[in-house]
């Protein structure tokens, strides 16, 4: 699972740019969805940080319903090649809310249902210098996803941390 989205500089949510199908479409995040004919149990730690991040509820859940989902503009397939570009254009009201102040790219990313939190890195851009910005490893999410905080999970193989091995946002 994987979703990218935009904050001003004190955090706080702007918009989506992208997240997977399933959790944006099919509503994995708080239900049950059928892939192949196998039933899935709900996965609310898939992108916790994401979805408490947005702050928008369907029912008693933070995640899209396969009723209530994202639109297809922000959704696709998950991704299975170890190199994904993909370019986003933003549009005048998003670059009006983040003004000329730096602001934060975040990126979360999780393999649902493997009870392992979540991964989250970010990525802060200055306006008055575009270029490469390194997106940096910035914290866990909660691993059954009751809070969209960072959680510092000392405990958690530090190897997986080699899953995202470079990431950067061209600006």
């Amino acid at each position: 699972q994987l979703a990218l989205w935009l904050e001003d500089k004190d955090g706080n949510y702007v918009d989506t740019l992208y997240v997977t199908s399933s959790i944006g479409r099919e509503g994995l995040g708080n239900g049950y969805m059928k892939i192949f004919g196998i039933t899935l149990r709900e996965a609310p730690g898939s992108l916790p940080v994401w979805a408490h991040s947005r702050n928008v509820t369907y029912g008693d859940s933070y995640y899209p319903t396969k009723k209530q989902h994202l639109p297809d503009a922000m959704t696709s397939a998950t991704i299975k090649t170890s190199e994904f570009m993909k370019n986003f254009r933003l549009s005048s009201e998003v670059v009006q809310m983040l003004g000329e102040q730096a602001w934060h790219c975040l990126l979360e990313i999780n393999v649902s249902r493997d009870d392992t939190p979540s991964m989250v890195f970010r990525a802060t851009v200055d306006p008055d210098s575009p270029g490469k910005v390194p997106f940096v490893f910035a914290g866990y999410g909660e691993e059954k996803g009751r809070d969209g905080e960072f959680h510092d999970h000392n405990e958690a193989d530090q190897s997986r941390l080699e899953i995202l091995q470079f990431a950067t946002l061209n600006y």
